[in-house]
């Protein structure tokens, strides 16, 4: 067993050495149990900061200490996430801006998230790095779209799956009062009208529940 025990001496955890492998493995492990997400998590090992490839079969004794990080909100705005996905950055550096730590949330001038900028332009890694940073799902810019919208408008299935499974409201609506299938049957595609038929499934989905009688 690994020992997890906090930067404050409050608590500790065990973590059994075989579903973990390396530190960032850990992190997502810590983050499943309740911990925020990875990138605000610091692990040290008899003093020393460990990397994210560092393995944990390595470490002698078998203990850790989690550091837990604030936002960082002195960085400047060319360093912040949807500044970088406008620049089409690539996963990897995002992954690094993430680990400073910062705000996933953070807008821009157009009250765009690196999220919604993402979804609309079908960066799917930057997406799942985003939504591992539990960015809001359901954030929406000056004009109102949301990233459901941006990935229903852009034809990305996998986008839609993935914000639908983490929660995003297929009921909103933009500045012009359209929802995300309104815009992807706007679109000749076939994906779109998959994703047009799959949003008309959850609207239902949703309807029913609202329509639920309270236990």
């Amino acid at each position: 067993m690994l020992r997890v025990s906090s930067s404050l001496g409050e608590d500790f955890t065990e973590v059994p050495l075989s579903d973990v492998t390396d530190v960032k493995s850990l992190k997502r492990y810590l983050t499943k149990a309740g911990k925020p997400p990875r990138f605000q998590q610091r692990l040290v090992h008899q003093g020393e900061i460990l990397e994210d490839g560092d393995m944990i079969s390595r470490l002698d004794p078998p203990a850790v200490e989690l550091v837990l990080l604030p936002h960082n909100e002195e960085l400047p705005i060319e360093d912040r996430v949807v500044n970088a996905v406008a620049r089409g950055i690539n996963a990897m550096e995002i992954d690094r801006l993430l680990n400073t730590p910062q705000d996933p949330d953070w807008r821009d001038e157009a009250g765009d998230t690196a999220l919604i900028r993402a979804c609309s332009e079908g960066h799917v890694d930057t997406v799942r790095l985003l939504i591992e940073a539990r960015s809001n799902v359901n954030a929406q810019n000056k004009e109102g779209t949301s990233p459901l919208m941006g990935a229903s408008s852009m034809g990305s299935r996998m986008l839609v799956t993935w914000l639908l499974a983490g929660g995003a409201d297929v009921n909103q609506r933009n500045s012009e009062g359209k929802c995300a299938s309104d815009l992807a049957s706007e679109r000749r595609g076939e994906e779109h009208q998959k994703i047009v038929k799959q949003l008309y499934r959850e609207e239902e989905k949703t309807d029913r529940e609202a329509r639920r009688p309270a236990a």
